[in-house]
């Protein structure tokens, strides 16, 4: 038996989106990894765009301002030369390597949210 499922948009009179908190970029290679943390990011209100290499971030970072830059990369002497890179192309931006990829939804927020805390500033947990 197939079950089918229909969305239906609802006006509510009075009621406007909520401003996106930030503009995340991700960097993946991994497809899967991307189509996944863009959807989460993208439900928690983040403005989420990801892209395959750090090439095409480069490029991204030059149509539009990016608040936090996340780098899925596994070697850490690669990930500081692509943080190099950003930051000399992107004045200003936050760059996080992820040498570790999160494990789940809670882990890639909390690190989004860490990484927008001041620097000296206490841990807190992600914002929901």
């Amino acid at each position: 038996m197939q079950t089918m499922v229909t969305r239906v948009a609802i006006a509510i009179p009075g009621w406007t989106p909520a401003e996106p908190l930030q503009s995340v970029l991700l960097v993946s290679a991994d497809p899967n990894f991307r189509a996944v943390a863009g959807r989460v990011l993208r439900r928690e209100c983040y403005a989420a765009e990801t892209v395959a290499h750090t090439g095409h971030a480069l490029l991204a970072c030059m149509r539009q301002p990016f608040d936090i830059i996340l780098i899925d990369e596994p070697s850490v002497e690669r990930a500081e030369s692509v943080v190099a890179g950003m930051l000399k192309h992107s004045p200003g931006v936050i760059v996080v390597p992820m040498v570790e990829r999160p494990r789940d939804a809670d882990q890639l927020l909390e690190l989004v949210a860490t990484a927008c805390l001041p620097v000296g500033t206490a841990h807190r947990p992600a914002v929901r």
